[in-house]
């Protein structure tokens, strides 16, 4: 399974009240956004969200 599809169900999985939109791009580019704010990127981190690691903090940022 590619690494955009993995993070895609695990954030729809545990946090199944959110609307989540997965937007195609191309060059590598890898980023989740909440709103505007940007919860991870690839680009900064020159690596791929661990498992679980995009979910735990999309829920995170909608506690606060």
């Amino acid at each position: 399974m590619p690494e955009a599809d993995r993070v895609f169900a695990e954030i729809k999985d545990s946090l199944p009240r959110i609307d989540i939109t997965k937007v195609a791009s191309k060059g590598g580019v890898f980023d989740v956004f909440l709103g505007d704010d940007i919860i991870f990127s690839k680009g900064r981190l020159n690596r791929f969200p661990h498992p679980g690691e995009c979910a735990r903090l999309v829920a995170a940022r909608l506690e606060k």
